[in-house]
């Protein structure tokens, strides 16, 4: 006995009738005839019986349609359970672009160690598009600065990242003493692209104190290089500037009004995906990243 015969059997009976069935399965009326006389012949029972119209159950094609939905049901089960353990085994990581040198130093060697079994895809997405492709279902979990309001997901605070205010050396400043935001107000401003992030404190504090932004980019090497060759003074994330910091290439500036800000990290993913992998990399962020990894 073949599932496709108990499949056709329970068909033929929630229709009412072969026609029916076979319209509903897009099979012949003599394939439907063929599997259930089969299934009868093998179980030595009649279980139905054919009218002009409709058929007719006997009672030991009552008995056998219980459990033949169980059966099916079983079965659709099990295809669901084989499915999500295949799902498990792939894990489609996004992050945005302002994150990309903390996902490197912070992250995707912890998170590869979780379960060798694993396959993780890595997708590098516009900060303001993290939120989105996690609710789309492109990606399973997301890290992204920005949290939101809303019944589908679930963030989780992993860090609170340090963000340094730099000029390059060929600017002449110095890193030495604090000094007020107004001896620098003059000097050209660097800023990420708007798109990168929809909202920025120090952006919104550089127009609010009439500062001139002179460049603007989503390329955080340009960014980078634009400072270097002394064009003006921009912030960086910690990750994507320490190398340069210890190297000496750049001057962390001690302004007075933006000392010691940093940049919150959340994980997020949907409240109905849930599984053990996201457990042990939920349980790999439940300290401060800069409290443990640093």
């Amino acid at each position: 006995m073949h599932l496709d015969q108990i499949s056709t059997f329970v068909s033929v009976i929630e229709s009412g009738s072969y026609n029916k069935a076979s319209t509903k399965l897009f099979l012949s009326q003599p394939t439907i005839t063929h599997r259930i006389n089969k299934m009868e012949s093998e179980l030595g029972i009649s279980l139905l019986v054919r009218g002009k119209k409709e058929v007719h159950l006997t009672k030991e094609g009552e008995l056998f349609l219980y459990y033949a939905k169980g059966i099916l049901e079983s079965f659709e089960e099990c295809l669901k359970k084989i499915e999500g353990l295949k799902n498990e085994l792939i894990i489609n990581l996004g992050y945005g672009i302002s994150l990309s040198h903390f996902m490197m130093n912070k992250v995707i060697n912890s998170i590869s160690s979780v379960n060798y079994e694993n396959r993780y895809l890595f997708k590098t997405l516009r900060d303001v598009d993290v939120v989105s492709n996690i609710l789309e279902n492109k990606i399973q979990i997301g890290f992204t600065r920005e949290l939101l309001e809303s019944e589908y997901l679930e963030f989780h605070l992993i860090a609170q990242e340090p963000v340094y205010l730099v000029a390059g050396k060929k600017l002449g400043l110095k890193g030495d003493n604090k000094i007020s935001f107004e001896e620098i107000i003059d000097e050209n401003f660097i800023v990420p692209n708007k798109e990168t992030l929809k909202s920025d404190f120090l952006v919104n504090f550089l127009k609010t104190n009439n500062a001139n932004i002179k460049f603007q980019t989503n390329d955080i090497q340009i960014q980078k290089k634009l400072v270097l060759e002394g064009h003006g003074i921009s912030y960086f994330y910690r990750e994507s500037i320490i190398e340069d910091l210890y190297n000496n290439n750049i001057i962390q500036l001690q302004i007075e009004d933006l000392l010691d800000i940093t940049s919150p990290i959340y994980l997020v993913y949907r409240k109905d995906f849930y599984n053990n992998t996201l457990k042990n990399i939920l349980d790999l962020f439940s300290e401060s990243i800069y409290t443990k990894l640093v």
